[in-house]
C-alpha cells in the first residue's frame, strides 16, 4: 500500500547534460545558424560589392572585389571563432525551457506506470517553475485515489467471500409416484362414481 504521508523530494541540482531534447534544441539550433549564415553572407556580399563599387575607378571591378574581401577577411575570421560560443549559450538557454518539460515528461511517465513519483522540482532559473506545484497537487490527488481504491479492494475482497449457507433450505420430498401403490391402498379409495 501506499503510504500518503510518504513525501519524496528530489533535491534539483544543476543540470550536468544542457542538450536534452534533440528535437526541439536541434531544431533551435538549426535555426539560428541558417539565420546566421543568411545574415552574415548577405552582410558580407553587400559590404563588398558596396566597398568594391566605390572603391578606385581606376582599378578594375575584379581587383576591387578581392581588396574588399581581403579587408573583411579578419572580421569573417573573428565572427566564425566566437559562433560556437554563441550556440553554446543558446543551448545552455534552451535547457531554462526545454529542461522543465523533458523533467515533467518523464515525471509523469513515472506515474502513469509505477503509481508514484517524486514531488517535481526545477531550478531557480528555469522557465515555467509553476508548473511544480500543478503538477505536484495531480500528484497528491492521484496518490490519494489510489489508497482509496486499495482500500475499496480490500473491502470488497473481504465481503466477497463465499457464503455456504442458502438463503432457502430444501426439504427432502418424497413423491407418491416412487413406489407403487398397494392393494390395500386400493381397496381403502373410495370408487368412483358410474354414471
Amino acid at each position: 500500500m501506499i503510504d500518503q504521508n510518504q513525501d519524496t523530494t528530489t533535491p534539483c541540482h544543476q543540470r550536468k547534460n544542457n542538450y536534452v531534447d534533440a528535437s526541439v534544441q536541434g531544431s533551435l539550433l538549426r535555426r539560428i545558424v541558417y539565420h546566421w549564415v543568411i545574415f552574415f553572407g548577405v552582410a558580407g556580399l553587400s559590404a563588398i560589392l558596396v566597398q568594391a563599387l566605390l572603391g578606385d575607378p581606376r582599378l578594375d571591378l575584379s581587383t576591387r572585389i578581392q581588396s574588399a574581401a581581403e579587408e573583411y577577411a579578419f572580421f569573417v575570421l573573428v565572427v566564425f571563432a566566437i559562433f560556437p560560443a554563441f550556440l553554446l549559450d543558446t543551448i545552455r538557454f534552451s535547457n531554462r525551457f526545454v529542461g522543465p518539460i523533458v523533467r515533467l515528461r518523464r515525471q509523469l511517465h513515472e506515474l502513469g506506470t509505477e503509481g508514484d513519483t517524486p514531488s517535481m522540482n526545477l531550478r531557480d532559473d528555469d522557465f515555467w517553475s509553476e508548473i511544480c506545484s500543478e503538477f505536484n497537487t495531480v500528484r497528491d490527488v492521484v496518490r490519494e485515489q489510489q489508497v482509496e481504491i486499495e482500500q475499496l479492494r480490500t473491502r470488497l475482497a473481504e465481503q466477497s467471500e463465499p457464503s455456504v449457507e442458502s438463503d432457502y433450505p430444501v426439504h427432502n420430498v418424497t413423491t407418491a409416484c416412487s413406489s407403487p401403490p398397494s392393494a390395500s391402498t386400493m381397496d381403502s379409495a373410495s370408487p368412483l362414481p358410474r354414471g
